[in-house]
């Protein structure tokens, strides 16, 4: 019999946006896989989250298996477009995650 693979384990993943979705995601994810976590304007009160904060110049370093994007963030104007444009496949929602 197959074991059946289990999504989200031992991957690197951008979470960008930390509103409710990004912060849902952050916490059903955060055991099983490597976070990194990017926000244009939030102030956090997480001591977890602010530890895997990355800043702009770091992302292009990292190679990401999945990068969940909060549904307010127009990947066409915002900060980070042109790094989302060159990684549109990678690109997944919080209902992606917890549909697979």
């Amino acid at each position: 019999m197959k074991k059946k693979k289990i999504p989200f384990q031992n991957q690197n993943i951008l979470i960008y946006g930390l509103g409710k979705s990004g912060i849902s995601s952050f916490k059903y994810l955060y055991k099983n896989n490597n976070l990194f976590c990017y926000d244009d304007n939030f102030i956090l009160k997480s001591r977890i989250i602010k530890n895997k904060i990355i800043k702009k110049k770091q992302i292009n370093k990292i190679e990401f298996d999945y990068i969940i994007i909060s549904p307010g963030i127009n990947i066409r104007n915002c900060k980070l477009s042109n790094f989302l444009k060159n990684n549109k496949k990678k690109i997944i929602t919080d209902l992606d995650i917890f549909y697979l």
